[in-house]
């Protein structure tokens, strides 16, 4: 079993980067989340389109898309946080002299960096850059956990997991 699950969150974690590599490249603001689950969404048809994720119905891939999507949205405050933080800069930057709390200020946001997203999180990845982890390990560490998402309605609860007292 350990094999199929690690083999299921493979497959997760290809669609739930690419939707997120999706999102980031729109031009535009996002529209609602809904209008990118629709099997006939660009994203949707993308989706489908790439290779090696045949355990993946579309349940799994619209589970993907809204954990990417939650991803995304984070980013971009995080973002327009990291865009303030800038514009602050600029304004000390232009001012003729500046108070002490003002330099000190200045400081700081001279330190600040881009905020990047960083699958599998940052230790992961700097113990694999100090050659801390295996290759095989990293790639381990680096898999998204399943995320599924139950409904009310059609399926009363969610439709890919039971939970059942038998232990067998």
């Amino acid at each position: 079993y350990n094999d199929l699950i690690i083999e299921y969150q493979k497959q997760y974690s290809i669609i739930l980067r690419s939707a997120f590599k999706h999102f980031q490249k729109e031009d535009k603001d996002l529209k609602s989340l809904f209008d990118y689950k629709y099997i006939s969404s660009p994203l949707m048809k993308h989706i489908q389109s790439l290779n090696n994720i045949t355990l993946m119905n579309n349940w799994f891939i619209q589970c993907a898309i809204s954990e990417a999507y939650q991803l995304f949205k984070s980013y971009q405050i995080k973002l327009d946080e990291f865009n303030q933080k800038l514009n602050k800069k600029q304004e000390l930057l232009n001012k003729d002299k500046l108070t002490y709390l003002e330099k000190k200020e200045l400081r700081k946001l001279n330190k600040i960096n881009k905020p990047k997203v960083i699958f599998g999180g940052k230790t992961n990845f700097y113990d694999r850059c100090s050659l801390n982890i295996s290759k095989e390990e990293f790639k381990l560490k680096r898999l998204n956990p399943l995320y599924s998402i139950g409904t009310a309605k059609p399926y009363k609860g969610n439709q890919k997991f039971r939970i059942s007292e038998d232990l067998t």
